[in-house]
């Protein structure tokens, strides 16, 4: 996810609770669970990629990884147990955001924008450090926000709560996953139409309709119609209150601040040009508003991280026994942790160039 997942995901009202006790000896971490899960999360990559550089963020492949994969193997009388299907969706969940978390979708392009171009082996290195120390950073802060504070996280409970109605009424299942299919078909011949017919996707109201001037000045400020599914099926996961906002900021960037950054001379270029239009200007001030609010978040929540990274760790010292059996020993991902640490500073200086001491900041970051 995002940079700002973790605070739309912490829900702190109502403690986290089980909602599935698995019988003995049930089958969890298999090969088809993996391949099913990696698959779907993949093809989600690749289309992460392409939405996140049309619109900056990417979507999780939680749910769809799981209805399809049950679907799948129920099709077959192959049928896999909840716990795999917990493995199939947590696999797809990871590959999925693989391309947000490698940078794929921002600094990368951004890069290359600037002239640097990097190999895809160099990138594909470059994502396995980012994803190995993902990993064992993930269990302290499983053992804080889960196991200790308790929080929900929405998203995963969500899939959790489709995963066990999944299994209540399969019949259920195999009608989404059906309705997956229909919408992605329909999406499918609606963006092939409109490589032949590109009005189909962005129709030119204003130049319908040039008796309302109006609508050409709305246009050369970036203001039209989109009607690519993509957008419309973003909708539908973020709903109205992040849709809000956006449209909030739009309008404020580029009705308000952008006019008047020209009318007052800040930023004389032409309206899209990067380097001196109001374009380039309007970036900064979107900029430091999400950089802003990421950091604030971080320094409000520097508790929660600090007691992640050594909580568990005192706890061992004064001889605290872990009640979980399944719990992973600290060495595992405190020598992890490290491990992973120094490999992305190597990536981070033999891909990018950038200096170990700044890696280990952006890591602590």
């Amino acid at each position: 996810m995002s940079s700002s997942e973790i605070d739309q995901n912490l829900v702190p009202e109502e403690p986290a609770t089980q909602l599935y006790f698995p019988p003995q000896n049930e089958r969890q971490l298999t090969i088809r669970a993996i391949l099913v899960g990696c698959l779907v999360g993949s093809i989600v990559s690749c289309t992460n990629i392409y939405i996140g550089l049309k619109i900056g963020w990417a979507f999780g492949a939680s749910i769809i990884s799981a209805v399809l994969g049950f679907s799948f193997f129920a099709v077959i009388n192959r049928k896999l147990t909840v716990l795999e299907t917990n493995i199939a969706q947590t696999a797809g969940s990871a590959a999925g955001y693989m391309s947000s978390a490698a940078g794929l979708l921002a600094p990368i392009p951004a890069m290359a924008m600037l002239g640097f171009e990097y190999s895809w082996e160099a990138l594909m290195v470059w994502a396995v450090s980012v994803a190995f120390l993902g990993v064992f950073f993930a269990v302290p802060l499983r053992r804080q926000m889960v196991d200790v504070d308790q929080l929900r996280f929405p998203t995963g409970t969500a899939t959790a709560e489709t995963i066990l109605a999944m299994y209540s009424d399969a019949a259920e299942a195999i009608a989404k996953a059906r309705a997956l299919l229909i919408f992605g078909v329909l999406a499918a011949f609606f963006t092939v139409s409109y490589h032949f017919n590109p009005q189909l996707e962005k129709p030119p109201i204003d130049e319908w309709l040039p008796a309302i001037p109006f609508l050409a000045t709305a246009a050369a400020w970036g203001f039209s119609v989109y009607l690519g599914p993509s957008l419309f099926g973003a909708g539908f996961l973020i709903g109205p209150r992040v849709v809000f906002s956006l449209v909030l900021g739009a309008v404020l960037g580029w009705a308000v601040l952008g006019p008047i950054s020209q009318q007052s001379g800040w930023a004389p270029g032409a309206i899209m040009s990067y380097k001196d239009g109001p374009r380039g200007w309007i970036l900064w001030p979107g900029v430091a508003l999400m950089v802003a609010e990421a950091l604030g978040a971080l320094a409000f929540s520097w508790r929660t991280f600090v007691n992640a990274l050594t909580m568990p760790v005192a706890k061992n010292l004064e001889g605290v026994d872990t009640a979980d059996p399944n719990a992973i020993p600290n060495s595992w991902w405190i020598g992890g942790l490290i491990g992973g640490s120094l490999f992305a500073v190597i990536m981070t200086q033999t891909v990018f160039g950038i200096p170990w001491y700044l890696g280990l900041i952006a890591i602590a970051i």
